[in-house]
């Protein structure tokens, strides 16, 4: 499971590109040979003499090598852009997100939602319609497609044309369509398999400029046909708990950069505060019991959504050494393995989506808890509770074996939430 799978047989990483945005090649860029060992932070998924390992793999087998070459590719696109172009990707404080929801106001074309097919890195802050190819919004201040960024009322609809660029730019960096190919886990990947502190420092960069945006963010505008633009729906494009699930891949990066001494320097997005400071207070701290508040190991509801909030709490507490979150979190999975999951391993949200969604998170809990030791946390303060193998559950073990997935002649079968 996590980053260790994904650097030795590459899963997920099969292509150059950093998101499907950028049409540009990677840039020539010199290699350097693999050098500083890599040494996790916390463990989260793999530690120092696995990746040794890795390392040796990759060294002797040429086919691992030529993995690694597709996931340095695809680091060094973001690599061979500066930081002051990072600067004016960003979005600003306070800006508006949106998945594209409306469509193209002039010939009533669909979007993609994020962007993927109308936005490009080679054309900042506009969105092409890919039906009939009108690029938005209008300069023009007096055009009906005029967007300042807060979206344009056309034929009674809000149309958001900056907001899903927002989107657009910030999810190529953090989540993509799978977060490895997310330019942030590109870059961190390809430190963790090559030790060149270039690729750490880069995405370093991202990490604290997008910590400074998250919390001035309240998620996508366009989830429903509320035209309240102070709601709270979440944070920059994660909607709800998704926001939650956003944190678990960017903890897997932390934990493979955050012994490099840049993460102890003061937060250019932010003075005042390191950027190890500002990644806590912004994205972990800022969200993290907003949509679903499990302090104390409380549960109201036992379903996804609140699963997702327990899985936050324990990625914090491991991440950053919380004795509560910790123990709150082991409580929690506790509670939701021994009453969501029945004798024959059937999950409770009675749909094969959320069953196979869940089992995830539940595996994701248990695969961090499991790593977890409190000997790795002797410079905390707190109460850390003795370390616990999850996986040795039987619910979690009837969940994992028994409830599998089923498919006729390749397809899964349709019913509840599966379609």
């Amino acid at each position: 499971m996590g980053w260790l799978i994904a650097a030795s047989i590459v899963t997920g990483v099969t292509t150059a590109a950093p998101s499907p945005a950028s049409p540009e090649p990677a840039p020539s860029i010199q290699r350097a040979e693999t050098s500083a060992p890599l040494k996790p932070l916390r463990d989260l998924y793999g530690t120092a003499s696995e990746a040794e390992a890795i390392r040796a793999a990759v060294a002797n087998e040429p086919w691992r090598a030529q993995l690694v070459d597709e996931i340095t590719s695809a680091a060094d696109v973001w690599l061979a852009r500066d930081e002051q172009w990072m600067k004016d990707m960003i979005p600003t404080s306070g800006s508006l997100f949106a998945y594209g929801q409306a469509g193209c106001p002039k010939c009533g074309g669909r979007f993609a939602n994020m962007g993927s097919d109308s936005c490009s890195l080679s054309l900042p802050g506009k969105v092409t319609c890919p039906t009939c190819h009108t690029v938005f919004p209008d300069e023009d201040p007096t055009s009906p497609y005029h967007d300042t960024g807060r979206g344009v009322m056309i034929k009674g609809k809000r149309h958001f044309f900056i907001p899903v660029w927002n989107t657009f730019i910030v999810n190529s960096m953090w989540s993509a369509s799978g977060a490895d190919k997310a330019g942030m886990s590109q870059l961190t990947m390809a430190y963790a398999m090559t030790g060149k502190e270039e690729y750490a420092k880069k995405a370093i960069l991202m990490m604290d400029a997008l910590a400074t945006l998250f919390p001035t963010t309240l998620g996508p505008r366009d989830f429903d046909y509320n035209d309240n633009q102070k709601e709270d729906k979440g944070r920059l494009h994660f909607l709800t708990s998704t926001a939650y699930r956003a944190m678990v891949p960017l903890a897997r990066n932390i934990d493979l950069v955050g012994r490099h001494p840049m993460m102890q320097q003061e937060s250019p997005t932010n003075p005042g505060k390191t950027i190890w400071e500002n990644v806590s207070d912004g994205i972990f701290k800022d969200y993290l019991f907003k949509h679903g508040d499990v302090r104390e190991a409380k549960l109201s509801t036992l379903h996804n959504h609140e699963a997702d909030s327990v899985r936050a709490m324990i990625t914090a507490g491991v991440l950053y050494g919380n004795a509560d979150y910790i123990r709150w979190g082991q409580q929690c999975l506790d509670a939701l393995l021994e009453n969501t999951v029945d004798r024959d391993g059937m999950y409770y949200e009675t749909s094969m989506g959320y069953t196979m969604f869940t089992r995830s998170v539940f595996v994701e809990m248990a695969d961090m808890l499991t790593q977890y030791s409190p000997e790795k946390y002797k410079e905390f303060k707190g109460d850390f509770p003795p370390a616990r193998n999850f996986f040795d559950h039987p619910k979690l073990q009837k969940l994992m074996v028994d409830n599998f997935d089923v498919d006729i002649m390749g397809r899964r079968v349709s019913f509840g939430n599966s379609h």
